[in-house]
């Protein structure tokens, strides 16, 4: 009884939390009347939410005359408040779950009031959520408003890959002794059940064990989300329309897959799931497949020509493993199957250059086949660009590592035990060049960057550690210190290279349309770009948006094929833009020249940036500049 009095509690204390930041500031009277309880309990839990907030930089205010209100993060508050499997009430997670149940409601339409209730939100506050949610819905379906409330009209196909991506975000998957175990939260509980969640998993295991099949991790995932939602619309009588199909074949294993959802939940699955549930089962078939005939993709299949025919540069490494993810990607583009990568906005952050590469052959590829790819397609294919591009740059930069010489006067044995502690110590960041007595160090001249010695000897031009012949820990400690700030120095170099004064601005521009175009023109002035530079940065954001929301900077970038000069310039504006849905503070406009693209060190560059872009107090100075000089001193002394 206790256990359910507390819970009962915790749900109250939550909707308070919630009820107190969606309004900003309430009062007493509010409070008793929205939790149906007396003044002394609503004490009660005010001074619960404060005990828990002792340990944060939250408070909750009490002022007579005023009213009760929080001070602080509200995102802090919700993260306090929130359970494991739980929902954090952010403004994009209530947007996402109203926009979720809407896709499945059975169109009887959603009350206003309703709504407003469930995530506890002024009526203002809701006819925002809606206007940003038109914004983002595919333009086949379409928000609108009824004598009983909101809902979505349009193809039932289309709601339903909504929901899969909304779904997707909110994934749960852990495994306990080789045991899949799949949760979503509780917020989403209400519209697709937990017992047919366990029941949709307790039916694929019995499918695979029966049969052949073999999922990727990402099948497995888009398949189990499918069917979940098809079960629950199935149950509200909501079908997919019947539609022609190339293939009118239902294989063996999409039979059994039916006979088994229809016994376990006591439906009938209609002719139109069935063949959309085949088409999901050709494809996994289609990766098996795939995997034995990998020749065949590699040496004569033309999807493999195309590839070789459009990309500048490649190995026959990624032909193969383009070629074979491409073929089931264009399977799934062609059927209209969802795909979801939980990475990409990560993707397109750290490999930008890969990122532009996978965006020109998703566009080729369009062309050439009459399809399009999404933003998570598009991120897989950067995925295997960026792994060309890294062992591209570990042949070209193997011998590109701090150089060591060691100096030794106490005979042959001590230098080897020198030399197998120090190569122990620096792995892959150094070697060590040569092992030398003092007068052959003297003698010719020194190409090192460090030198390790036996015997005090100084250079002005080269750090120099001194050691004792029985070699010690905190000297050992003393030369790997040495070589991470030599090799640290050297690759923020590389970010200060490519930015000059010139190619710094400071204004009071408020638009993202304005700032990419007065960049633009600035480079193209300075003779950096071509005048198509703006139309391509502008493509490039219609794909995925460059905002970083978390370190409120936009990175965005151009074609290469626009760029005469590798640079990189920087917007100050005097006040935050709005960038996609983020605002902003700082631009960073990354332009690389096509034929730089593979000599250029990426993992030096975005080193040194994002160093740059992760100090607070290099920020607040960079907002404060008054001139570019000041700006790029800044930017200079940090890095140098």
């Amino acid at each position: 009884m206790l256990q359910e009095n507390n819970k009962v509690v915790n749900q109250k204390i939550k909707k308070l939390v919630s009820f107190i930041a969606t309004r900003q500031q309430v009062h007493y009277p509010e409070i008793m009347s929205f939790l149906q309880v007396s003044r002394k309990e609503v004490v009660k839990y005010l001074n619960i939410i404060s005990k828990r907030l002792q340990n944060t930089d939250m408070k909750l205010v009490r002022k007579r005359n005023v009213g009760i209100y929080f001070e602080g993060d509200i995102n802090q508050i919700y993260r306090v408040f929130q359970t494991s499997n739980e929902i954090t009430l952010s403004t994009n997670n209530r947007q996402n779950l109203i926009l979720l149940s809407l896709l499945l409601d059975n169109d009887d339409g959603i009350k206003l009031e309703s709504i407003c209730e469930k995530y506890y939100v002024s009526r203002s506050t809701l006819d925002r959520d809606i206007k940003e949610l038109k914004k983002e819905l595919d333009p086949t379906l379409k928000i609108i408003g009824t004598r009983k409330g909101l809902k979505i009209k349009g193809d039932e196909k289309e709601k339903r890959n909504q929901a899969s991506k909304i779904i997707n975000k909110y994934w749960m998957e852990t495994f306990d002794n080789n045991v899949r175990k799949i949760s979503i939260p509780m917020e989403l509980r209400e519209l697709v059940e937990e017992s047919t969640i366990r029941m949709v998993q307790e039916i694929l295991l019995k499918l695979t064990n029966s049969t052949n099949l073999v999922f990727t991790e990402f099948q497995y995932q888009s398949f189990f989300i499918h069917i979940c939602i098809m079960i629950e619309r199935i149950k509200q009588k909501k079908y997919l329309k019947e539609e022609p199909i190339k293939n009118e074949i239902i294989l063996k294993e999409t039979q059994l897959l039916c006979s088994y959802i229809e016994d376990a939940f006591h439906v009938k699955v209609p002719t139109s799931e069935e063949k959309y549930l085949n088409i999901h089962i050709i494809g996994v078939k289609k990766n098996i497949q795939g995997q034995i005939t990998k020749d065949y993709f590699c040496k004569d299949n033309d999807l493999s020509n195309f590839l070789k025919d459009n990309l500048d540069n490649w190995d026959e490494q990624l032909i193969e493993d383009l070629t074979i993810h491409l073929d089931d990607a264009i399977y799934r583009a062609e059927n209209n199957l969802q795909i979801f990568n939980p990475y990409t906005n990560q993707i397109f952050y750290l490999y930008p250059v890969a990122t532009n590469e996978a965006i020109q052959l998703a566009s080729k590829i369009a062309s050439n086949y009459g399809l399009k790819f999404n933003n998570d397609e598009i991120a897989y294919i950067a995925i295997h660009i960026e792994a060309y591009d890294e062992r591209i740059k570990q042949k070209k930069y193997k011998n590109q590592k701090i150089k060591i010489v060691v100096v030794c006067s106490t005979g042959l044995g001590t230098a080897r035990i020198i030399v197998q502690h120090i190569r122990k110590c620096i792995k892959d960041d150094a070697v060590i060049t040569r092992v030398v007595s003092v007068e052959e160090l003297l003698s010719n001249s020194i190409s090192e960057d460090i030198i390790v010695s036996t015997v005090p000897i100084q250079f002005v031009s080269v750090r120099v550690i001194v050691v004792d012949p029985i070699i010690t820990s905190v000297e050992i400690k003393e030369i790997k210190q040495a070589v991470h700030v030599m090799k640290d120095r050297e690759t923020k170099k590389e970010f200060l290279k490519l930015l000059s004064p010139e190619t710094i601005f400071i204004g009071n521009l408020s638009s993202q349309k304005d700032v990419i175009k007065y960049l633009g023109n600035k480079l193209i002035e300075l003779g950096y770009a071509d005048p198509e530079i703006i139309g391509s940065i502008n493509s490039r954001e219609k794909m995925a948006s460059t905002a970083l929301a978390k370190l409120n900077i936009a990175i965005p970038h151009p074609e290469p094929g626009t760029v005469r000069k590798t640079n990189i310039a920087i917007y100050i504006p005097k006040h935050e833009i709005k960038w996609g849905k983020s605002k902003v503070n700082l631009i960073f406009l990354m332009s690389y020249k096509k034929a730089d693209i593979n000599v250029l060190p990426f993992d030096d560059i975005y080193h040194g940036f994002n160093l740059m872009v992760s100090s607070d107090e290099l920020r607040v100075k960079l907002l404060s500049s008054k001139t570019k000089q000041e700006a790029y001193k800044s930017i200079y002394q940090f890095l140098k």
